[in-house]
Parts: structure tokens; C-alpha cells; sequence
């Protein structure tokens, strides 16, 4: 291919790109008006359920400043649609569902839609899980007793200060989607100690780990190893590297108050460039863990 008829592509590519952003933009000035979006807040406000979703992807960052169910952090960053009983869907016109909602359930059946109805030009889908589980703690919101080699971290708030580093609660990008996640960076091979005494368990511990920035996945595909224990006792090893994206792990678990600890081990936290190995700046572990009851695993009725 010569350089004429590159310049031509990439012309030819630019301006389908243009035209789509104009037709776009059309189409959404024509579907919806600044009036709509009260009216939607309101009724997504009033609804009482365990979470919402968008059935319509690309209203997102509109969706997010407007209605504020829709901007909250587990909405906004989710880990999935695991231990949630009710679910309210958001969507554009007839659009009640998506692909990635169904990326969300990760192994899980669909719900069951129970009602729906229209608000001005979007439509709210009621639905229901079979098992209602119910999600007893997530680690993002009351983040753990946090331990390294060199003694315990100090947790305040939303995070806690080793001699290694700071582990914090924040959102990240894994695998091109939002996460909020306890995230850290330590140095090769060192290990993170998460613990909770009597924490309130169910029928499954459910969690996810992933690898932050872009940069940080392509220069390195080195393995993080997590490891966990329930009252002292060997529960479960998993291994994983960035390529599996946001990986879940499921340890069953017996109702009741038990001791929880995870230790998290990222082999090389450095990254390979022209120059070879770096360990300065690297990549960023991202871990969430959820207690989670999943419930009678019985039918819903129609």
C-alpha cells in the first residue's frame, strides 16, 4: 500500500467517523429533550430495589449526570450482577436488555422480567433473580484489616497505609470497563494480607481480581496469585494474569460469623519496555470480595 492510498483510507475512515457522531447526535437530540430526564430520576428514585442498570450503553455519561441511582458507585462500577435480588433495567425506547448485562451474570441464569412500564421515552424493566440472594458485605464499601512482611497498615476511611504503600478504594479501568476496587502496587512478590474477624458470611465468598492501566497490561503479563482462608483453615488458591481480564473466583462458604483472610501475591509488579525491565510506576492490582447468600435457589412465579 502506498502512501496516497493510506491517506485516502484514513480520510475515508475519519469521515465515516464524523458522519456517525453527527447522525448520533441527531438521533439523541430527536429522542430525547431536556424535560425527560426529571420525570426519569423521579421514578427510578421511587423504585425500591437493589440495583439499576443501563439496557442503552451510549446514554451512559448523560444517563450518569442526570439521574443519580444511575452515578452511584456500584452502579456506575459494578462487579457484577451476582448477590443482587431486584434489578431495574433503563432503557431508550423498547431496549429492556443488553449484551452487556449479560456479561455481568457471569455464569448466571437471566431474571425474570416482572413489570415494565414507559417514562416519557425510556422504559423501566422490573426483574427479579430466582434464588433472591442477597449481598451480606463487599470490601469496598468497609474495607478490611490490611497486613505486609514489614507489619500492619494503618486502614482509615476508604484506605490504609503500609511501610509498602498505599492500598485504597478507587475506580479503575480493567479490561477497557470501570471497576471499584481495592487497588495497590507493591514491589515484586510482595504480599497483601486482607482480613475481617466475624465477618458475616453466606453461602459463597465471590470476588474478582484484575490488572489496572492499559500501559501496565501490555508490558507485562506476570500471574497474581490470591489465596484464602476461613477461620484458619486452606479454603482456596487461584492464579490469574491481566489476558483473563476481570477474573472472578467463588469460595463456598458456611452461613454465619467467620474469619476471612485473603492474601494477595502480584508476582511482578514492573513492566517490560525498549529498555527492558522497569519496576518503577508498573501496573496496579485490582481486588474486590463480596459475602454473598445466594438464596433457596428457588423459582420465581410468573
Amino acid at each position: 500500500m502506498n502512501a496516497t492510498t493510506a491517506r485516502r483510507i484514513l480520510a475515508g475512515l475519519a469521515a465515516l467517523a464524523g458522519l456517525e457522531v453527527v447522525l448520533g447526535g441527531l438521533a439523541y437530540r430527536d429522542a430525547i429533550g431536556p424535560q425527560d430526564w426529571p420525570p426519569l430520576a423521579d421514578a427510578v428514585a421511587a423504585e425500591e430495589v437493589d440495583t439499576v442498570r443501563l439496557a442503552t450503553p451510549w446514554l451512559g455519561p448523560r444517563a450518569r449526570m442526570e439521574v443519580p441511582a444511575l452515578a452511584a458507585p456500584n452502579v456506575a462500577a459494578p462487579a457484577d450482577l451476582h448477590g443482587v435480588t431486584d434489578l431495574l433495567v433503563v432503557g431508550l425506547g423498547d431496549d429492556d436488555w443488553s449484551d452487556a448485562l449479560d456479561r455481568e451474570l457471569e455464569g448466571a441464569a437471566r431474571p425474570h422480567r416482572r413489570t415494565q412500564r414507559r417514562v416519557g421515552p425510556f422504559t423501566l424493566s422490573r426483574y427479579a433473580f430466582p434464588s433472591e440472594p442477597t449481598t451480606l458485605q463487599r470490601w469496598v464499601d468497609t474495607p478490611p484489616a490490611m497486613d505486609t512482611p514489614s507489619g500492619s497498615c494503618r486502614v482509615r476511611g476508604a484506605s490504609g497505609r503500609c511501610k509498602e504503600g498505599v492500598v485504597s478504594v478507587r475506580f479503575a479501568e480493567v479490561d477497557y470497563e470501570p471497576r471499584r476496587c481495592l487497588t495497590y502496587a507493591f514491589e515484586d512478590g510482595t504480599p497483601l494480607t486482607l482480613s475481617r474477624e466475624a465477618m458475616p458470611l453466606g453461602t459463597v465468598l465471590r470476588g474478582h481480581v484484575g490488572v489496572s492501566d492499559f500501559n501496565g497490561r501490555l508490558r507485562s503479563d506476570a500471574a497474581i496469585r490470591v489465596e484464602v482462608r476461613i477461620d484458619g483453615d486452606f479454603a482456596g488458591r487461584f492464579v490469574t494474569t491481566d489476558a483473563q481480564g476481570w477474573q472472578p473466583f467463588t469460595v463456598p462458604t458456611t452461613p454465619g460469623p467467620h474469619d476471612v483472610e485473603v492474601v494477595l501475591t502480584d508476582t511482578v509488579k514492573g513492566t517490560w519496555g525498549k529498555r527492558g525491565y522497569s519496576g518503577r510506576g508498573g501496573r496496579k492490582v485490582c481486588f474486590e470480595l463480596r459475602s454473598i447468600d445466594e438464596g433457596d435457589k428457588g423459582e420465581v412465579p410468573s
